[in-house]
């Protein structure tokens, strides 16, 4: 099936690859179906809504530059996907990612949902304030503080 979007273009997709959220993502729980894009050459992914809405968030694993990073709800799944919602401003190196409020995926059911967590992690981490996003990697570890 094909999709069209404001940011990305047409894209090709099968209706097996669809993502849905039964309660959709804070601010938009009337879309429920998603599809995950790489963002060729970079750590960040796209969640796209196939709606025809034109919505979507970058997208990233926070494990990429968090090792320790816990999502107790991903912990009942065989095959847990967490990614976090990142800000991306009109200036680059001020993106934030949200670790407060992953999105947990069962790649295996097709399903997914937003997480609050109560845990001390921030809805802004920097991503790239002394820190190096590039490639399929981001070079530093660090922890999240508030």
């Amino acid at each position: 099936m094909p999709t069209v979007t404001t940011r990305f273009g047409t894209f090709e997709f099968r209706t097996d690859e669809i993502i849905t959220f039964p309660r959709g993502i804070i601010g938009f729980e009337g879309i429920r179906e998603y599809i995950l894009k790489p963002l060729e050459g970079t750590p960040f992914q796209v969640l796209q809504a196939v709606d025809g809405s034109g919505l979507a968030f970058i997208v990233i694993e926070p494990r990429l530059f968090l090792a320790d990073y816990a999502v107790p709800a991903a912990n009942d799944l065989e095959d847990a996907a967490i990614y976090c919602i990142v800000t991306v401003p009109n200036d680059p190196a001020q993106m934030t990612a949200n670790l407060r409020a992953p999105l947990v995926i069962d790649r295996t059911q097709r399903r997914g949902q937003q997480v609050i967590l109560e845990e001390a992690y921030p809805i802004r981490f920097p991503l790239l304030q002394g820190k190096a996003v590039s490639g399929d990697a981001v070079a530093t570890r660090n922890s999240a503080t508030a």
